[in-house]
């Protein structure tokens, strides 16, 4: 049964991008958005959960945070 269906996968990869192409992709749409939203107001946030680093005070939060809509900053309760 295993072996059926490792034959029944693609076995090209001219579709699939790598590792490095997709981080490259993501950090020029991220750039983009920063040239966009470089003066964002911080008007709206999305709760986010799991713990993370507030990047307005460097506090570490064991629990959940916010992401900013606009920009995508990570903050506190506190901060935002």
């Amino acid at each position: 049964m295993l072996a059926r269906v490792i034959e029944q996968r693609p076995t090209s990869t001219a579709n699939t991008a790598t590792a490095g192409e997709v981080r490259e992709c993501m950090i020029r749409e991220t750039t983009e958005r920063l040239r966009m939203h470089h003066d964002c107001q911080h008007t709206t946030w999305k709760y986010q959960r799991g713990s993370g680093h507030c990047e307005s005070c460097s506090v570490d939060f064991p629990n959940y945070l916010y992401r900013c809509r606009g920009c995508e900053i990570l903050s506190c309760n506190r901060c935002r």
